[in-house]
């Protein structure tokens, strides 16, 4: 198969471009982010499609993302090939919906033809070439080697082959494989050997609660004679509490013979309480009266009740003043009118009344603009923006850099981790150091694309801080320049002394002005307390009916006349005030009366007439009382079989003169008995009904027999999983003794054909010993030595010769892939430049080659040592 013909509508930067290429040798050579690798996307995307997903945790965009045009709408393309049989197709694709279209020949579109994977992607390249996208991205590609993070180049390109050599597969590793299984089943199993791993924990687990089990069915027996107990103890508390009641009820048939003697003290009592209130009721009645005259009184003159005796002695005071007021207003007067005369005579110096004014103003802002021309002038912004500059553009030739670095890295990356989902035998372990490379690459790139922000920021704002400084610095001296021709000088000495002569004379002028000012003032101040006073009084006096007009000059007769007047309602106030405390006290002992009244009656009293009540009520009470009748109504239950509460019980019955103190202290040294009783008992209880109510026998042996049908499940897994990683290791083996007695000699042979031809036969046999160290002999000393004592430059034309060997057995049988040579020339020499052409020259009789390059000397030695003809295509002159 060849590629015929690019066309790209829109695909990253690349846009309207029509690409021709030629069955055999294409160089294609331009600058660096000419789009060279952007069209080696584009070819991968259209054959094979474009993934799409969310951008990473290192901020990087999927492909579809990074490769859709920023300044244009359309996104797809179209590739034209040829099979080796002849027959010729066209593939079109439109990456912004996903649509994809298969043409032959005719032009008739064949999409039926093509099965379809789970992403909807039309799997026409795939059968054409015969192989996936990830073996299409690990044979045809072929790049320059790029190592990083301390790695030498020849250390990785060395273990690249050996894994080739090994498996067929340059990210993939069988004795790395059988490390990884080993460890997986000691670390996640276990093995005879362990006693930490977790089947050991689960064994261990499952005899602990096979233990656990036994000592729960003998804790259920012992559970049992616990309840037996304590329904025992019960019985015995449930005796002890009926003694409990009948004590009480002793204890209430000996209160009763004290209630008649209680009642006739009560009775004294509430008939003390009713006289008290007889007599309270008289009083608070009397003290009514009075406080009802002084009211009305007070109401009679109203019109006063809003001013007090202060306010007349405000009053009286501030007549005072306000003839010592206008004493003191005339004298201001004639101030006033010396202060202007002295005022005149100054502003006769200058020909302007403001010249002063103007000459002070103009010494100051010549001063402030001075001192900011000296600022201005040591700013020196010039070179603080030459070393931002500088600065700057080294930040930008950093960060190119290692972003062709990143790119690099992510491309191995991606190839790697492919390899893995292709199937290729853990080919994720080779994404791991490419994932840490880039990873490394991005974050540094983040990190100085990000500090050349800052610094444009910086930059930008020195420039503009550099033109403002300049644009001040001009107006600056424009504003001296204006102030030295307003007064007439040539320099700042000039105007000083020109100004000295005016200032004197102008703080003269200030200090009169500021004097006449103040005088106003005073003036001002003085007439409006004089009528702030005549307009308060006269106003007060009018409205108690004193005086008729409001302008009327208050005289002292009509002010005592005001006096009198307000001490009397003065007078009233402050006895109606008293009589209300009076009666509020009145009206407080009553209720207390009351309240204890009904404290005795055993209801609420609200007025006279209830106490009175009450007392007759009392003494009904008291006649009828009897409690001889109750004592014959005591017994005890049946149950009770107690001596000392029987002779109590009987000595009651038999004598009327009881010795009720004696018997109630009896009575309580036994109830306290009785009480301690209780208690104990009611102890053992709940110590027993505690340990009945957190035992629960049945949930705990079902949660352990539970426990160990899990434990036993998970050991039985776990189990399976040992036999399947045994298998897998035996399978493994197997597979690699497979490949190495079948696939392994192919490769290896084609690989030294190819290596005799790059370094015109001075290497001839490469070989991994038992340990996979990679050694080749020399051919001048025929001395066998390890890779790594070869140059990069010998060690990357082996690792080439190693890509071509490996799509040489790939493609037997099937169609010639296409070859992709990217930067390949770094470290060659113009012999082995020359050597290597030639074979790519021989290849590309019967293969298409596309060899990327931005060095025009290599452009050059294509084009002089290739046998066949070569098609050129110049990346900048498309762009």
């Amino acid at each position: 198969m060849y590629i015929k013909r690019l066309e790209i509508k829109g695909f990253g930067k690349l846009k309207n471009h029509d690409i021709e290429l030629c069955g055999g040798l294409n160089v294609i050579y331009g600058c660096n982010e000419s789009g060279k690798s952007t069209l080696q996307g584009f070819i991968k995307a259209v054959l094979y499609g474009l993934k799409g997903g969310r951008v990473s945790k290192e901020g990087v965009l999927p492909p579809v993302k990074r490769y859709k045009p920023w300044n244009i709408d359309q996104f797809k393309g179209s590739i034209e090939y040829m099979l080796d049989s002849g027959e010729a197709y066209r593939i079109q694709r439109n990456f912004q919906n996903g649509e994809i279209n298969v043409f032959d020949s005719k032009f008739n579109n064949i999409n039926e033809k093509f099965e379809i994977d789970g992403k909807k992607n039309l799997l026409a390249a795939q059968k054409h070439l015969g192989i996936s996208e990830q073996c299409f991205e690990k044979t045809a590609f072929i790049e320059q080697m790029k190592t990083s993070g301390g790695i030498s180049r020849s250390s990785e390109l060395e273990s690249r082959l050996i894994n080739a050599m090994e498996t067929g597969y340059e990210d993939t590793s069988f004795q790395i494989a059988e490390k990884c299984l080993g460890d997986t089943l000691k670390d996640r199993i276990g093995t005879g050997k362990t006693s930490t791993k977790p089947l050991d924990l689960i064994n261990s687990e499952i005899q602990s609660l096979l233990k656990k089990k036994e000592g729960l069915f003998k804790k259920n027996a012992d559970m049992l004679k616990i309840m037996e107990g304590c329904k025992a103890l019960k019985e015995e508390r449930k005796i002890a509490l009926e003694k409990m009641a009948a004590i009480k009820g002793i204890f209430k048939l000996l209160a009763k013979y004290g209630d008649f003697e209680n009642m006739k003290q009560k009775l004294a009592e509430l008939k003390k309480i009713s006289d008290n209130v007889v007599n309270l009721n008289k009083e608070f009645n009397k003290n009514k009266f009075i406080l009802e005259q002084a009211e009305a009184s007070i109401d009679e003159s109203a019109v006063f009740s809003n001013y007090s005796s202060s306010d007349v002695i405000r009053m009286q005071i501030d007549i005072e003043k306000m003839y010592g007021l206008d004493k003191e207003w005339g004298e201001i007067r004639k101030e006033i009118s010396n202060a202007e005369k002295n005022k005149s005579e100054l502003l006769k110096y200058f020909e302007l009344k403001e010249g002063p004014c103007d000459a002070k103003f103009l010494n100051k802002k010549l001063a402030e603009l001075m001192n900011e021309l000296s600022v201005l002038e040591n700013e020196g912004y010039g070179d603080k923006v030459k070393r931002a500059e500088s600065y700057l553009q080294k930040a930008k030739r950093k960060k190119k850099i290692f972003g062709i670095y990143k790119i690099v890295m992510g491309l191995l990356t991606v190839l790697t981790l492919v390899s893995g989902f292709a199937g290729v035998r853990y080919g994720f372990f080779a994404t791991v150091p490419m994932a840490a490379a880039f990873c490394y690459l991005s974050i540094m790139t983040g990190k100085m694309k990000k500090d050349i922000l800052v610094n444009e920021g910086e930059h930008k704002h020195l420039n503009s801080k550099n033109m403002e400084n300049d644009r001040r610095l001009n107006a600056v001296k424009a504003g001296i320049n204006s102030i030295y021709s307003k007064t007439g000088v040539d320099s700042y000495e000039d105007f000083v002394r020109q100004t000295a002569k005016n200032e004197a004379v102008a703080q003269k002028l200030e200090y009169e002005e500021e004097k006449l000012k103040n005088l106003k003032m005073k003036e001002t101040t003085c007439r409006q307390k004089i009528n702030d006073i005549m307009k308060m009084y006269s106003k007060m006096l009018v409205e108690c009916g004193i005086i008729s007009c409001p302008n009327e000059l208050p005289c002292i007769g009509k002010i005592k006349k005001f006096v009198e007047r307000i001490n009397a309602i003065e007078f009233n106030l402050t006895k109606t005030e008293h009589l209300k405390d009076k009666l509020t006290h009145l009206e407080q002992l009553r209720s207390g009366m009351y309240e204890k009244a009904g404290n005795i009656l055993k209801k609420a009293i609200t007025d006279a007439d209830a106490v009175i009540d009450g007392v007759k009520d009392f003494e009904a009470r008291l006649e009828k009382n009897d409690t001889s009748h109750n004592i014959n109504k005591f017994n005890m239950s049946p149950s009770i079989k107690d001596k000392i509460l029987s002779d109590i019980i009987c000595e009651i019955k038999k004598d009327k003169k009881l010795e009720t103190e004696r018997l109630e202290s009896r009575l309580s040294e036994y109830e306290a008995y009785i009480s301690r009783y209780i208690n104990d008992k009611n102890f053992e209880i709940n110590k027993m009904e505690t340990l009945i109510d957190n035992y629960n026998p049945g949930e705990e042996i079902q949660y352990v027999e539970e426990r160990l049908a899990e434990l036993n499940e998970r050991a039985s897994i776990l189990s399976e999983k040992a036999s399947s990683l045994n298998i897998a290791m035996e399978v493994l083996k197997a597979s690699a003794d497979y490949l190495k007695s079948n696939f392994a000699p192919i490769l290896r042979k084609k690989l030294n054909e190819n290596i005799s031809r790059i370094t015109s036969s001075r290497y001839l046999d490469l070989r991994a010993d038992d340990n996979l160290d990679l050694r080749v002999k020399v051919p001048e000393t025929k001395e066998i030595i390890g890779v790594m004592n070869l140059s990069g430059g010998t060690v990357e034309q082996m690792y080439l010769a190693m890509r071509i060997a490996m799509i040489q057995v790939i493609e037997m049988n099937n169609e010639k892939i296409p070859l992709f040579l990217d930067e390949i020339f770094a470290q060659y020499d113009d012999n082995r430049i020359k050597s290597t052409l030639k074979i790519l020259s021989d290849m590309s009789k019967d293969r298409q080659i596309l060899l990327f390059t931005c060095k025009q000397r290599e452009v050059e030695l294509a084009c002089r040592y290739a046998d066949s003809n070569v098609n050129l295509v110049n990346m900048d002159t498309i762009n």
